[in-house]
């Protein structure tokens, strides 16, 4: 079996397949998640105890994504199956957690395989092995971790990539990865990559360069751009947290506030990553996680207007917010 090694999020991944968004890495003796890719029909990914589905709060309002387990001698399987415009990926993890089976379509397209394994599939099994991940982008700012989070296109990919742009590195993109040690936060680099909708993608990639551009995914118009990044083994303590709030109103004039602890801990619960899978016990072990990150972080709120005129003061607005509490 080909072995491709990887780093992302703090994981080192070895692959029977090569996976185009990843940087390649030297082959590791110690692997944290082995994964094999299997067409479906050509190999079972049916195993001949039942699953039982399991339905969260956030499931039910979710539709494309199912979710099971299946107790063995051993521990607790677990299945999730994603939609996609070509069928269904079906991806399974191991009782230990260490190995991850990724079943799907005949007629699939690899660079969509890959976009889901970076974001939805590596996604989940974060969230079961009890990391806390939340839905953002994260620059490195003066050698630590400055996260942008925010609701569906509230602009954390578009200033991210403005960051980029004026040279600093982008550590993480879509998931943002934290755990702690000791008493210091740290966020685990990503992909090298930054997705943009069309409109973003337009303003900062020339014409002449559009071509070369990869889709996210073959039915959607968002793209890949290529940005200055950080080694793939790279972590970075977590600096401060910024929330992109969009008012609705154009001609209002990007500013930054406070927020108070209850309001930051109830922001960080609704912008986690993949919480349709988070049960209830692992839900209250993350409440505690981000009730910590609530105390200990700096969390701003930008007010952000969705003019590209406005970016560069948006950007230099956190820029100077940062130095002004160094």
């Amino acid at each position: 079996m080909n072995s491709h090694f990887y780093h992302i999020y703090g994981l080192v991944i070895q692959s029977d397949r090569p996976i185009s968004l990843l940087q390649l890495i030297p082959s590791e003796d110690f692997v944290d998640l082995k994964v094999r890719w299997l067409v479906k029909n050509e190999s079972s990914n049916e195993i001949e105890n039942s699953w039982h589905r399991i339905i969260t709060i956030d499931l039910k309002l979710r539709k494309g994504i199912k979710f099971w387990k299946q107790k063995t001698i051993y521990g607790f399987l677990n299945k999730i199956s994603l939609d996609t415009n070509r069928g269904t990926v079906d991806f399974v993890l191991s009782e230990d957690q260490n190995n991850l089976d990724i079943f799907y379509e005949s007629n699939d397209c690899f660079s969509d395989l890959d976009s889901f394994f970076v974001s939805s599939i590596l996604g989940v099994v974060l969230r079961l092995r009890e990391v806390v991940c939340l839905h953002g982008s994260v620059i490195n700012i003066n050698g630590e971790a400055i996260v942008l989070l925010g609701k569906k296109r509230s602009g954390k990919s578009t200033n991210a990539a403005y960051f980029s742009k004026l040279g600093y590195q982008i550590l993480s993109e879509d998931i943002v990865v934290i755990k702690k040690e000791s008493s210091i936060f740290y966020v685990e680099y990503g992909y090298p990559k930054v997705r943009l909708r069309p409109e973003a993608f337009d303003f900062f990639v020339e014409p002449e360069l559009r071509e070369k551009c990869k889709s996210v995914y073959s039915d959607r118009e968002i793209k890949y751009i290529d940005v200055k990044c950080l080694p793939s083994n790279t972590k970075l303590p977590l600096g401060g947290i910024y929330y992109l709030n969009h008012s609705g109103d154009n001609n209002d004039q990007p500013f930054i506030q406070s927020v108070s602890v209850s309001e930051t801990l109830l922001l960080l619960q609704s912008n986690t990553f993949c919480s349709y899978i988070i049960t209830p016990n692992l839900r209250k072990k993350e409440f505690f996680f981000l009730a910590n990150i609530s105390n200990c972080i700096q969390f701003k709120t930008l007010n952000v207007v969705h003019d590209f005129k406005l970016i560069d003061l948006q950007t230099q607005l956190i820029l100077q917010n940062i130095k002004k509490n160094r």
